[in-house]
């Protein structure tokens, strides 16, 4: 019986981890969308920084080359950029799936707290049965016992 309510108490103790789980997956997932906002915002200055680098190209030719260089590196920035968004969606469909297999986890927990519940309450009507039969082997026994003397005194 003590087997079961120490049972019963992981499995309570279990969902509460879950439970933290489950709250630190949503405050990463919630990371990630601000970090893809982030991302998205830096993208589009890439693309505004390149236009203006397309400006300067046409008013000289010693502003060409140094254009040249920084269109070289907003095109990195660029493809970073990209790697990083990306590598966020990968992220956030992770943290998805995650997600999932947390809320399988935690729906299966709360199904063994219930079964170690029906356990335990099953094994309380057992020991209940089991003091009532106790009982009525010692009245038998005792009739018994008196049936027997009665017979010997006479």
């Amino acid at each position: 019986m003590n087997a079961v309510r120490e049972q019963a108490r992981a499995a309570t103790h279990v969902v509460g981890l879950m439970e933290k789980v489950r709250s630190g997956v949503e405050s990463i997932r919630e990371a990630g969308r601000e970090q893809e906002r982030g991302n998205q915002l830096v993208y589009d200055g890439a693309f505004s920084m390149r236009d203006a680098a397309l400006q300067v190209h046409a008013t000289s030719a010693e502003q060409t080359r140094g254009s040249a260089r920084i269109r070289d590196s907003i095109g990195g920035v660029r493809q970073a950029a990209e790697r990083i968004n990306q590598s966020l969606q990968e992220q956030s469909e992770s943290c998805r799936r995650a997600l999932g297999t947390l809320e399988q986890v935690c729906d299966r927990t709360r199904t063994n707290e219930d079964a170690s519940r029906s356990l335990e309450n099953a094994m309380r009507g057992i020991f209940r049965e089991a003091e009532t039969l106790r009982a009525d082997v010692r009245r038998f026994r005792i009739r018994d016992e008196d049936a027997a003397h009665e017979e010997t005194s006479r």
